[in-house]
């Protein structure tokens, strides 16, 4: 028997994305999937938890049996992400902006630029991993990799 439960016009939603505090999602509707352990978010949706904040066209969320997220895709023209990196505002933007937990990394893709305290990326991808404390972006042909880094008494 499959569950299947359709939330339409301004839907306001609570969440735990597995940062301190319940994630508020704002949208214009929300689909919840109980067999497949997923939900999702269209129009205009805005996420915020704590210090972070989240804006794309969908997103989805794909959640463990205690309803923690494990998986985060956000898609939108752009998505742009927004929170304290290292003390500070960092902010992502790009056309698909993927979180998983379990690789702990961030992946944007799609004209994606990430914007750090200190340096910024812009490439086509570009893969943050939190554990490594690594950023690999790539381009392409058409689209090069750019990294500006600023020296600290800049």
């Amino acid at each position: 028997m499959n569950i299947f439960l359709v939330l339409t016009i301004s839907v306001t939603s609570t969440v735990d994305l597995g940062v301190s505090g319940l994630a508020t999602i704002e949208s214009d509707e929300a689909t919840l999937d109980i067999a497949r352990n997923q939900t999702q978010w269209t129009g205009d949706v805005v996420i915020r938890q704590a210090q972070y904040e989240l804006r794309a066209d969908r997103v989805i969320l794909t959640h463990d049996e205690n309803g923690k997220a494990i998986r985060v895709e956000a898609i939108g023209n752009p998505v742009v992400a927004t929170g304290p990196f290292e003390g500070q505002l960092a902010e992502a933007q790009g056309r698909v902006v993927l979180y998983e937990r379990d690789l702990q990394q961030v992946s944007i893709s799609g004209d994606s630029k990430l914007k750090l305290p200190k340096n910024s990326v812009s490439a086509e991808n570009i893969v943050y991993n939190f554990i490594q404390k690594k950023i690999l972006a790539t381009g392409t042909k058409r689209k090069h990799t750019k990294l500006q880094l600023y020296p600290d008494d800049a």
